[in-house]
């Protein structure tokens, strides 16, 4: 499960949750939450994965236009500044 929020004391966070799912929780404080986001998406996906996406769809939308010719495996360093 991905999972996107406004505000924590970090940035990311992953590991299995009780349900038995591996949780990746991405906080919008993070200044390349975009790339995360679908990195995640795409790496899963090429694996053949399902995926739970706890995110609405203003915030997929966005990420989705900033991540527009990426992959979640470039051949490059990508800089995260805006």
């Amino acid at each position: 499960m991905i999972k996107l929020i406004d505000t924590a004391k970090y940035f990311a966070y992953s590991g299995g949750g009780k349900d038995g799912l591996f949780h990746l929780v991405i906080t919008k404080e993070n200044p390349d939450w975009q790339y995360r986001i679908f990195d995640f998406v795409q790496y899963e996906e090429s694996h053949g994965n399902n995926m739970i996406i706890a995110i609405n769809q203003k915030d997929l939308d966005e990420a989705k236009i900033i991540y527009d010719g990426h992959s979640f495996n470039d051949k490059f360093l990508r800089s995260y500044t805006r």
